[in-house]
C-alpha cells in the first residue's frame, strides 16, 4: 500500500495525540488525588450549610499551559502540512498555510493569499471547512485550536482552572422528613476558598446547628480559564482539546480520500 502523501501531517497529529495522552494522565492523577479539602459551615441565619472548598495543592497550570501549547502546536501544523503537500511541498515556500478565519472578509482578503499555488477546487475544499460557515464560529473547534496556538505563540500561557463537573449533596433527615438538596454555584469554580454549594436546612432561622449529616459525591475536572474560548461556557481541557485533534484527523482523512481520487491537486 503506497505511503500517504499526507504523512507529514499525520506525524504532527501523531506528536500533538501523544502530548494529549499525557496531559490527560497528568490531570486525571492530580485529580484522583483530591488535592482538597471540602469544608462544611453553617450559616445560623439562613439556616443553610456552605460547602468550601481548600486547595492543599495548588493546580500546576503553568505546566499544563506549556503541554496545552505543545498539543494545540503539532495540530495547528499538521494543517498547514496539508496546504503546504498541495501547494507541491517546496522546501522554499514560506508562505502557503492552512487559513483559519472567522469571517468570509477575512478569508477573502488575508486567507486566499495562503493558498494561491493550490488547485482551485482544494482551495473550495479548504473555504467550506472554515469557522465562519458555522453557526457560532468562535466555539468552533478550528477557530479555538488558531486562538490557542496565537496564544501560545504569543507568549501567554494558556491558564486553567479547577470546577466541579458533576454530583450530588444530600441531607440524611429521620423518617417522615424529606431531604433536601445541595444547589451548586453557577458558574461550577472551584477556586482555592470559594463556596461550591449550599444547602437548605428545615430549621427556623437563628438555629444552632442541627448537625444534619449530609452525604457528599462530587467529581471536579480542569477548564480553560473563562474569555480563552468564551466567557460564558466552561470548556473542560481535556474534551476540547480531544475534539480539536478528531476535527484535525477528519480533515487529514478528508484530504486523504480528496488527493485519491483528485490526483492533479498534487505534486508528488
Amino acid at each position: 500500500m503506497a505511503e500517504s502523501p499526507l504523512i507529514e501531517s499525520r506525524h504532527k497529529l501523531g506528536r500533538a495525540q501523544e502530548h494529549l495522552k499525557r496531559l490527560d494522565e497528568e490531570i486525571a492523577t492530580f485529580l484522583e488525588s483530591k488535592p482538597y479539602l471540602l469544608l462544611r459551615e453553617y450559616d445560623a441565619k439562613q439556616s443553610r450549610y456552605l460547602f468550601r472548598i481548600r486547595h492543599q495543592r495548588p493546580l500546576p497550570a503553568a505546566h499544563w499551559a506549556l503541554m496545552i501549547g505543545d498539543c494545540v502546536h503539532n495540530a495547528r501544523t499538521a494543517l498547514d502540512y496539508i496546504a503546504w503537500r498541495l501547494a507541491g511541498a517546496d522546501l522554499a515556500d514560506r508562505n502557503t498555510m492552512w487559513p483559519i478565519f472567522e469571517t468570509a472578509v477575512g478569508f477573502r482578503a488575508r486567507g486566499l493569499d495562503r493558498l494561491w499555488k493550490l488547485h482551485h477546487e482544494a482551495v473550495a475544499e479548504i473555504a467550506m471547512l472554515q469557522p465562519y460557515n458555522r453557526p457560532n464560529p468562535q466555539t468552533d473547534f478550528f477557530w479555538v485550536l488558531q486562538n490557542l496556538d496565537a496564544r501560545d505563540k504569543h507568549k501567554l500561557l494558556t491558564l486553567s482552572y479547577m470546577f466541579n463537573d458533576s454530583g450530588m449533596i444530600e441531607t440524611e433527615l429521620p423518617p417522615g422528613m424529606k431531604p433536601t438538596h445541595g444547589a451548586f454555584s453557577s458558574d461550577g469554580r472551584a477556586d482555592h476558598d470559594a463556596i461550591i454549594a449550599t444547602i437548605q436546612l428545615p430549621v427556623p432561622a437563628g438555629s444552632a446547628d442541627p448537625q444534619v449529616h449530609v452525604n457528599t459525591k462530587l467529581t471536579f475536572d480542569v477548564a480553560f480559564e473563562r474569555g480563552i474560548i468564551a466567557s460564558d461556557q466552561i470548556f473542560p481541557v481535556r474534551d476540547a482539546l480531544k475534539a480539536i485533534l478528531r476535527a484535525v484527523n477528519d480533515v487529514i482523512e478528508r484530504f486523504d480520500s480528496l488527493v485519491a481520487s483528485h490526483p492533479y491537486w498534487i505534486s508528488l
